[in-house]
């Protein structure tokens, strides 16, 4: 028996390097969620007539390997739902399989009848095969504008758009450039303006200045009535060589960093976060474990968007 137990415990060894790889990655293993960026990409507002509507967004650890859509034998849904749990409108999407965890989802209908009744607080329901697996809260408001012979209705979005930023590298390279990106969209008080401000970047690491955005006082940033995302490119200061800010040079030093963001030198948001052991430090929904985390808001970040939340 004793010549034996080697081969016994080869087939054993054997076996278990089967499984661990196939357990690691089976969807079951994380729940359902979406790309933050890609849902805040693709949830928008008409603003002149409050036509709502939805194009692509990216998730991750839907179940099985086949398909979703209408004519398929599985289906994805989003419910536009009010605040007391109304539905008002079911938009079923197109889903195909893509490298990996991810999922592309893709507008089925292309429905302009989508909308939303009035201003007030609305969830977007998601559902796998009748399954809920996230929600996302949002407001809508209206301004009244025009004149009595010409009068407008004006409709606005509200909601993480405008509380949270996100730090990435380029092609999700840590060797490459660091990149900030935020939402804007054109002030409510002034929604025709055409004022295009003067963004700026400072960038610290424990206090001291390492990298900023735009030395160049022309650079202008164009906002628009809806939201729409902008990135910015980080680089050294002059003074220390210059060159691109990159993810090793963040990712090589710890520290807590603090990121701060001006339209024409007036403080619009700041951006804490912390670098520990060479990982960015996880805050707020983007904590995937412990007594806050709660699945069906995550802020899912993929291994490339490092989100952080405005403080300031």
């Amino acid at each position: 028996m004793r010549r034996f137990l080697p081969v016994i415990a080869f087939l054993a060894l054997v076996t278990a390097l089967a499984v661990l790889p196939s357990q690691k990655a089976r969807s079951a293993d994380f729940p359902c969620t979406l790309l933050y960026s890609s849902l805040l990409d693709s949830v928008n507002m008409h603003y002149e007539n409050g036509g709502f509507y939805m194009t692509k967004m990216m998730a991750a650890f839907l179940p099985g390997e086949s398909d979703y859509g209408k004519f398929d034998d599985r289906h994805l849904i989003t419910e536009v739902c009010s605040a007391d749990g109304t539905v008002c409108q079911t938009l079923e999407w197109n889903v195909t399989k893509k490298s990996g965890v991810w999922w592309k989802m893709r507008d089925n209908e292309g429905d302009p009848s989508m909308f939303i009744p009035d201003a007030g607080d609305y969830v977007l329901r998601f559902k796998a095969e009748g399954v809920l697996f996230y929600e996302f809260p949002f407001s809508v408001s209206k301004i009244e504008g025009g004149d009595v012979y010409n009068p407008e209705t004006w409709w606005f979005l509200d909601g993480p758009w405008e509380e949270y930023g996100y730090l990435s590298c380029l092609s999700d390279d840590v060797s490459q450039r660091v990149k900030f990106a935020t939402y804007f969209r054109s002030p409510k008080a002034e929604p025709e303006s055409d004022v295009r401000p003067t963004p700026k970047i400072k960038f610290y690491r424990d206090g001291k200045l390492v990298a900023m955005f735009n030395e160049d006082p022309r650079t202008k940033l164009n906002r628009d009535k809806i939201w729409r995302s902008k990135s910015f490119d980080l680089s050294k200061l002059r003074a220390s060589g210059g060159g691109w800010f990159c993810g090793t040079d963040m990712f090589g030093s710890d520290g807590k960093y603090s990121l701060q963001l001006f339209l024409d030198d007036q403080l619009y948001g700041r951006y804490d976060f912390q670098v520990a052991g060479g990982k960015f430090v996880p805050q707020g929904r983007q904590v995937r474990e412990g007594g806050d985390y709660y699945p069906l808001r995550y802020i899912e970040g993929g291994s490339g968007e490092w989100w952080v939340k405005k403080t300031g």
